[in-house]
Order: structure tokens, then sequence, then C-alpha cells
């Protein structure tokens, strides 16, 4: 692609963006420097040792024996998640390849302070890969929200895009049903709740080190995600986590159509 392409430009504004603005916090990936010339663009970051997708495809225990751990995993994204969102930035393309591993004793340090002190994982969590994010802009929100209550409102002001973000297999059914082709899709928006499919697809990966929505039909792949009849977790899926109810009721309270 060339890098006056307008999805490249807009990709490399983003990941700059949010960069910029989380300088120096503890739990995102650190940028040292950005540039660009008449052909190239370049963005220097930490070197991190591996994502956590790396990580589990080498962790062979079983479920049952690393299911604490992958849980306290999870609660360390959702804490980096939560500390985006309340910051008006919306990742839009959560997976465990977006996420990577800090060991060194300085991860728990940062202006930030976003990781607890934690006796269970032998890393940090680092979010990166912010090229699909989304920054919301409330005031853009405000012809929205304008009759709603201002508690309600709050809550509604979640950004819109005009284009499909993140990777297509993890898109939440608002993402997907945005781009219908029933009236202005601009107005329809993608709310911070995206993110929330999103991370209940990461959990079924983190566990199985599988996409929960992969499919090689399209049609198969949006009935499963959008349409309401169609539960997000079948036999199979249940299956591969070993029919453990606290997991299928977690996941069954994250994946809300």
């Amino acid at each position: 692609q060339e890098i006056t392409g307008r999805c490249v430009l807009h990709d490399i504004f983003n990941e700059v963006l949010v960069l910029d603005k989380f300088q120096g916090e503890a739990g995102i990936c650190h940028m040292y420097d950005y540039g660009v010339d008449e052909e190239n663009y370049y963005i220097v970051m930490k070197r991190y040792k591996c994502s956590l997708r790396q990580w589990r495809l080498s962790d062979n225990q079983p479920l049952h024996a690393q299911l604490p751990l992958y849980l306290h995993i999870f609660k360390m994204v959702l804490r980096l998640v939560c500390y985006l969102h309340s910051h008006s930035v919306t990742h839009c393309d959560l997976k465990c390849d977006n996420i990577l591993l800090e060991y060194e004793e300085s991860a728990s340090k940062g202006k930030g302070q976003q990781r607890a002190e934690d006796t269970t994982s032998p890393f940090a969590v680092v979010l990166a890969d912010f090229g699909e994010s989304l920054i919301q802009n409330p005031a853009q929100d405000q012809d929205q929200t304008a009759e709603a209550p201002r508690d309600q409102a709050v809550a509604m002001h979640s950004g819109f895009t005009a284009r499909g973000r993140g990777t297509e297999c993890i898109r939440s059914p608002e993402m997907l049903a945005a781009f219908k082709k029933d009236g202005d899709r601009r107005k329809r928006g993608q709310p911070l709740k995206t993110d929330v499919w999103s991370l209940g697809c990461l959990l079924y990966e983190l566990l199985t080190t599988e996409f929960l929505f992969l499919e090689t039909s399209y049609m198969k792949f949006w009935n499963r995600v959008c349409a309401p009849a169609v539960p997000a977790l079948g036999e199979e899926h249940r299956a591969k986590l070993g029919q453990c109810q606290l997991l299928l009721d977690l996941l069954d309270f994250i994946l809300v159509k």
C-alpha cells in the first residue's frame, strides 16, 4: 500500500495519537519516536518479549491447571481496557496478538500505575496496536443525546465511525450491523461496548487458543454474531471449555447480542 493511501494514513495517525496520549503510562505500548519521509513512515516503540498469543500457544498445560492464571491475565487486560474507556478511547481490535507481555520489574511503574501488585503472573500485560482505535469526542454526539437524561447521555457518548474497524472475526454485532444498507451508518455508531464483545472473544482465545467466531462462511459468521436466535457458544465451544459453568456463565454475560 502507498503511504499516501487514506487507510494507511488514518491508521498511522491513530496509532501515534493514542500512543502519544498515553505516553509513559504503565500498560500501554511505549513509543519512543515517530516520523515520515518521502516513501516511508516509522514508529519507534519499545521491544517486548512476545505477545499474549505467542505465550499462550507455547503453554501446553491443561486448561484446569492454568485457569487461575488465565483469569488473572484477563483481569489485568480488563483493567487496562477500563482505563482506555475512562479516557474516551475504544481499542476496536482486542485480541491476544495485540496484547504484549512485559517481564521487567519496571512494568509495574509508570505515572498511570494501572497494574496492581500481582503475585500470580510472571509478567504484566501491555496494550498495543491502536491503528483501529476510536477516540471519542462527546461534543460530536451532542445531537444524539440532547434529549436523554444526563446519566444516560454520558453513557451514550460512545463515538461514531463510518468504516468497519478491527479484525473481522472479533467484530461486535453493533459493528457489523452498522454497515447494513438501511439508514445512515454514521449515526448508528460503534459504542464502547464493541470492546466488551471483543473482550469475550479474547477470553475464549486465551482459554482455548482459538478464535470463537472464525468461520469459512461469512453468512454463518454473521448469523452467529448478529442473529439473536443463534447462541454465541455452540456445543463444540462449550466442550472446549470443559463444560465449566463458571466460564460459560462469564462468556454468556459478556457476549450479549
